[in-house]
């Protein structure tokens, strides 16, 4: 039985791959990646048993793509007046947003899928560490789940693309280079912190730990960006 929530996840995620959204997006996303992994990471002299070249780079390249992605989720629907006619729709407010949600979260995992063959050719002319290939795999859905989750967020306050994209691209750096634990020292005078900055915990799978703590960082970020995307719209002058 189709529910409510999936009707609008098969919507939005239909939305991509019509026309050449999704192969422009791909190809974008692909080159960019192994331009910065080759060239940049210096992929072939660097000892890459897990190809830390390429995964070094995807939190700077997602928070480039990922606005990209959700940026017409919301944003669309506003500038084409077809808001009101969603909202008076027999769904709540949480399953509009997590069926979106999960459509633009399953378009980047299957950007991050897109890019397996790299591990997979690596493996036949050096050692590589498929565990903790896994592992930065892992993380790198993590991250992607939290800036999505956090664009579409951005996405449903702002009718226009080009503001809503600049917004989303700006906080996700934010997200990424605030020194958040320096600031709660200066503020609350607290010398003694757990790691709570993006790049600390980003690095934990990039070597390879499982930390219990990193995986709830990046799903708590994700869960402030779906909070605030459904409070943005339960208080919308268009219901």
């Amino acid at each position: 039985m189709t529910t409510p929530l999936l009707t609008v996840f098969h919507k939005e995620l239909n939305e991509y791959f019509q026309g050449w959204t999704a192969v422009f997006i791909f190809t974008i996303y692909l080159c960019i990646s192994l331009v910065t992994a080759f060239y940049f990471g210096d992929f072939i002299n660097n000892d890459n048993y897990a190809l830390i070249s390429f995964f070094s780079f995807q939190p700077e390249i997602l928070a480039l793509i990922v606005p990209a992605v959700c940026m017409p989720l919301w944003t669309d629907e506003y500038r084409l007046g077809t808001i009101e006619f969603i909202l008076s729709q027999p769904i709540s407010y949480f399953e509009l947003v997590m069926g979106k949600f999960l459509a633009a979260l399953s378009f980047g995992a299957l950007m991050l899928l897109s890019t397996i063959p790299l591990s997979i050719f690596s493996s036949f002319y050096m050692p590589v560490s498929f565990a903790q290939i896994f592992c930065e795999y892992m993380g790198c859905f993590l991250l992607l789940s939290a800036f999505t989750a956090l664009s579409c967020a951005v996405s449903s306050l702002s009718k226009l693309p080009l503001i809503t994209y600049t917004a989303s691209f700006f906080l996700l750096w934010l997200v990424m280079y605030a020194d958040i634990t320096l600031v709660i020292k200066n503020l609350l005078g607290i010398n003694r912190l757990p790691a709570i900055d993006f790049k600390d915990h980003y690095q934990n799978f990039i070597n390879g730990e499982l930390s219990l703590a990193s995986i709830l960082y990046f799903i708590l970020l994700a869960g402030i960006g779906l909070w605030i995307n459904t409070v943005a719209l339960r208080n919308s002058q268009y219901k």
